[in-house]
């Protein structure tokens, strides 16, 4: 013991603590992800929560093992003054340039104490990135997007911007699903086709109340949702169970409406323009063209 009280014994020391402390919060982590995956099998848990308790409870950790290396220092309490001081200019200077880091350090803690979004859920970030949750780190969030392509967004980016969360209650969701109709269209025929492909498509779900159902109300609503230009657009309001496989329906019911459309003689049109051209034939001047 005595071999510790000698300089050379105490930098071994330290040595030694630190790779203990870094060594066991290695290990917690690890038994956190085994404990979660065993229960992850019997129990629904929300992970956000489970691994916020398992990062504060390393951090304790890191910063208990880090303390008690340092009072391995000589003279540490008689220098405690001079070394707060010190520790105060070198926070400021560290905080300054290391800003970035300290506000998704902060934003990360939100995350995991308040939690607008948790592990497994589907997530919209200010229209710019979509995707489920993988992971939820003090200075960044994991996102798989459609394409299986992780996306790692600094925390304060996320809280600086509003968040659809489409498994926040529940992970319903109802998709919205256009269609352009030349006018002089059947719109009672275009919404029965409509309806009939829709229903048909695995993703729908049925959302109707009771009273709904008992009214015989349609599984898919179809509105006549706006006179335009040069189409009449219908927008049908199609349920899916997962938000992941919105997208999915709807292409596979731009597909195969326009199928049915062209089979049943509706035409989607398109924008043209008609070329007027006027003569004048008493001026003698060239015919105006007019678009």
């Amino acid at each position: 013991m005595e071999f510790f009280n000698t300089e050379t014994g105490r930098i071994i020391a330290m040595i030694m603590i630190l790779t203990g402390t870094f060594w066991l919060s290695w290990m917690i982590k690890k038994i956190y992800y085994h404990i979660y995956k065993n229960l992850r099998a019997k129990h629904r848990s929300d992970p956000g929560r489970f691994f916020l308790f398992a990062a504060l409870f390393r951090l304790i950790i890191i910063v208990v093992g880090v303390g008690f290396a340092l009072s391995m220092i000589p003279g540490i309490k008689s220098k405690s003054t001079h070394l707060l001081a010190s520790a105060g200019i070198a926070t400021a200077i560290v905080g300054f340039a290391a800003k970035d880091v300290l506000a998704n350090f902060v934003s990360g803690a939100v995350i995991m104490v308040f939690r607008p979004f948790t592990i497994s859920n589907w997530i919209n970030i200010n229209n710019v990135h979509e995707g489920w949750v993988e992971e939820i780190k003090f200075l960044y969030t994991v996102i798989r997007d459609k394409r299986h392509q992780r996306m790692i967004i600094p925390n304060s980016k996320i809280i600086a911007n509003y968040i659809i969360n489409s498994s926040y209650r529940e992970e319903f969701v109802c998709q919205y699903v256009e269609f352009n109709v030349a006018y002089g269209t059947d719109i009672q025929k275009a919404r029965s086709i409509i309806q009939e492909v829709a229903e048909a498509n695995p993703h729908c779900i049925d959302r109707r109340s009771p009273a709904q159902k008992q009214e015989n109300a349609p599984l898919v609503e179809v509105r006549l949702q706006l006179f335009g230009t040069y189409a009449i657009t219908l927008r049908a309001l199609v349920w899916v169970s997962d938000p992941s496989k919105a997208s999915t329906m709807k292409w596979a019911l731009n597909e195969e409406i326009n199928e049915r459309f062209q089979q049943e003689g509706i035409e989607i049109p398109f924008p043209y323009q008609n070329l007027v051209i006027k003569n004048k034939p008493d001026s003698g001047e060239m015919p105006a063209r007019n678009i």
